[in-house]
């Protein structure tokens, strides 16, 4: 993970701390605070995945990944919801949309990293794969 960019998109500045402080020490971080935010840093960044909080206030955490994954140049960056939500509902209508998985909080480092790890593996290989 060394080597990776993830980009952190949550409005609550203690949960962007607490996920910097976590994720830090294994990769290069970038925090943003709004969907507007993300898709301006989207245009000239391209992290290797993407936590996006689904509860943003200035843009609906759908629309938002939608923009993302309308974009021929960031539709393969894997995306994981962050969620103190567990319905369903939000679950379902994240993976339709195009999130691969979920991280909840309050953050369990180790299951944070974990989770992180393995989608980036799965992601380069898939990139392996396609290049093949």
């Amino acid at each position: 993970m060394k080597n990776k960019h993830i980009l952190i998109v949550d409005n609550s500045v203690t949960n962007l701390k607490r996920a910097e402080q976590i994720l830090k020490p294994h990769c290069k971080v970038s925090l943003l605070t709004s969907g507007a935010q993300t898709l301006k840093f989207l245009t000239k960044n391209n992290p290797d995945l993407i936590l996006l909080d689904i509860n943003m206030t200035d843009m609906d955490v759908y629309e938002t990944l939608e923009k993302i994954k309308s974009n021929k140049d960031l539709v393969d960056i894997p995306v994981i919801f962050l969620t103190s939500q567990v319905d369903i509902e939000s679950e379902l209508k994240g993976i339709e949309k195009g999130a691969i998985d979920f991280i909840r909080k309050p953050f369990v480092p180790q299951i944070m990293i974990s989770r992180i790890k393995m989608h980036l593996e799965l992601y380069d290989y898939r990139i392996d794969l396609e290049k093949k």
